[in-house]
């Protein structure tokens, strides 16, 4: 576990990280606010960032279940630094896709059975995602899957 994963009691009327979460709990708060005067620090930190932490919290079982089991809470992720999150992993990945994807129509059963299929570069499964599919060096298959305009970006980016 992390440095901030340590929980203290809260005095009465003591607040959070954040100031914003119920002063039920609290943390350790001094890595964090060495963290404030680097780069890594939430007020360095661009606003998109927070935006998707506090998204995937919302739609993604995993991450709500990993960052809370490291002791966060919703209302921490804007205040907390990045290093201070949990690592995530390519086999947890592997391991917990159905639970991390935001989107519930996509699950490993359903992708594999696409790919199954046979369907070409140019398809998107259910409409809207390209997949891409290896085996990789491991010999255990993984899936890539982007949305429609994250397949832009990265096709952009990697055009030069």
């Amino acid at each position: 576990m992390g440095r901030i994963a340590r929980r203290l009691q809260d005095p009465p009327g003591a607040g959070s990280i954040s100031g914003h979460c119920p002063p039920a709990l609290s943390y350790d708060l001094s890595p964090i606010r060495r963290h404030h005067r680097c780069r890594n620090s939430p007020a360095a930190r661009p606003p998109a960032i927070q935006e998707f932490l506090r998204f995937a919290w919302k739609h993604s079982r995993f991450y709500r279940t990993l960052y809370s089991g490291h002791g966060l809470r919703e209302c921490d992720l804007g205040e907390v630094a990045l290093p201070q999150l949990p690592l995530v992993t390519k086999e947890m990945v592997r391991e917990n896709f159905d639970e991390i994807v935001t989107d519930p129509r996509l699950s490993t059963a359903a992708i594999g059975a696409w790919v199954d299929q046979g369907h070409g570069p140019r398809s998107r499964f259910l409409g809207e995602y390209q997949i891409i599919d290896s085996s990789g060096s491991s010999g255990m298959r993984a899936s890539m899957i982007y949305s429609e305009s994250a397949w832009r970006s990265m096709s952009t980016a990697a055009a030069g």
